[in-house]
């Protein structure tokens, strides 16, 4: 299971910012920096929110939790194609993410408890099939075509008794 210290961050080792982030956040414009701060400090805040975005799984949470103006932020991110780029990184990644999750969930299950008057009384491990069959017709395209091949059911009819 992913826990919250395994989240790749922008930053390294919890220090300071990773080379790769500083050379692509090089080309974001003037506006998308002065929303982030301005000249001094900004690195650090747009390093912060991408973070936040996968912290929070999307940007709107990121964008409520770290008290930026939403509308201002799709402005933004409308006109500055680097800055959306990284976004987009962000999203894919809580994409990825979940995607391992449901792996995990299907392939090693997941542990419920069992209460009763509020004592729990054991501890049943669930594999969720439904999650296993949802992750092969992503991941699987041999898997997908079978299941679009056996989905073909006859429409429906539906009887109106109040006619003769």
């Amino acid at each position: 299971m992913i826990k919250r210290n395994d989240l790749p961050r922008a930053t390294k080792n919890g220090g300071g910012l990773n080379i790769l982030f500083l050379k692509r956040i090089e080309d974001i414009n003037d506006n998308t920096r002065h929303f982030f701060g301005g000249r001094f400090g900004y690195k650090q805040r747009l390093n912060d929110f991408l973070n936040a975005i996968v912290e929070r799984g999307g940007e709107a949470g990121a964008i409520k939790g770290l008290g930026y103006n939403w509308w201002l932020y799709k402005d933004i991110k409308a006109n500055d194609k680097v800055f959306s780029l990284l976004v987009d990184d962000q999203r894919n990644l809580i994409t990825t993410m979940a995607e391992e999750m449901l792996y995990q969930r299907a392939m090693h299950g997941y542990e419920e408890t069992v209460e009763e008057n509020g004592v729990i009384v054991r501890r049943v491990r669930k594999v969720s099939e439904r999650g296993l069959l949802e992750f092969l017709k992503t991941n699987s395209s041999q898997y997908s075509k079978a299941i679009e091949s056996e989905d073909k059911t006859p429409p429906v009819k539906i009887l109106n008794f109040d006619e003769e």
